[in-house]
């Protein structure tokens, strides 16, 4: 197995190396959260509730690769760098957690990551707004990302993701992908009546728990 520091290291070289045409509104993260955090703004792994969780000394095998549309606005990730963690008691990862929790899943056996690697000037929701550049060289970062993870599912958090995933899935050598899916971006549960949110959830990790035990049960 690969220390976790080294497979961090060797993702942020290749998106140094694939991904240069920021501006027009992608902006370039150049420092790491010191915890829990979404790749790149952080290492993509899971380190616990507590700010400056220790990273794991080794990297997850065969992971379960959660993938998110982009990472955060100029704002909220000077936050998080302050707070030495991604805000978990509201938003993406609250939800998130909900789900892994409904599927009997354990956090620390994923990777986190986005398909757009630069921040949003102003906020996190909504379309990235980019040149044409930036896209591509995010795809060709993003099969790069999948070739160093080495997943056994790939889980699209909402539609731009899974847009993003299904334009560079086919790009793939051999071993292909065994699977993906889709689920509702946990950040959008934010916006559903309370009495659906847990109706959700529970939809959401079923889907997640049967997809991951259809891999585990052809080992």
């Amino acid at each position: 197995m690969a220390s976790s520091q080294e497979v961090i290291d060797r993702l942020f070289s290749a998106m140094r190396s694939s991904v240069r045409s920021y501006g027009a509104g992608a902006i370039e993260v150049r420092n790491q959260i010191d915890g829990t955090a979404f790749f790149p703004g952080g290492g993509g792994l899971w380190r616990g509730f507590e700010p400056y969780g220790k990273l794991p000394d080794e990297f997850p095998d065969s992971p379960i690769m959660f993938l998110g549309h982009n990472f955060d606005s100029v704002r909220g990730y000077k936050q998080s760098c302050s707070r030495g963690i991604e805000r978990m008691n509201s938003g993406t990862w609250f939800f998130l957690i909900r789900y892994l929790m409904a599927a009997d899943l354990n956090p620390a056996n994923a990777f986190y990551t986005n398909a757009f690697v630069g921040l949003q000037p102003e906020k996190a929701n909504g379309p990235m707004f980019a040149n044409e550049a930036f896209y591509q060289e995010c795809r060709t970062f993003l099969l790069e990302q999948i070739r160093i993870v080495r997943p056994r599912l790939i889980v699209a958090l909402g539609q731009n993701a899974a847009r993003e995933l299904d334009l560079v899935t086919g790009r793939l050598p051999p071993p292909r992908l065994l699977r993906s899916i889709q689920l509702i971006h946990p950040g959008a549960i934010v916006y559903c009546k309370s009495a659906e949110r847990d109706v959700l959830i529970a939809r959401q990790g079923a889907l997640l728990k049967a997809a991951w035990q259809s891999l585990t049960d052809v080992i």
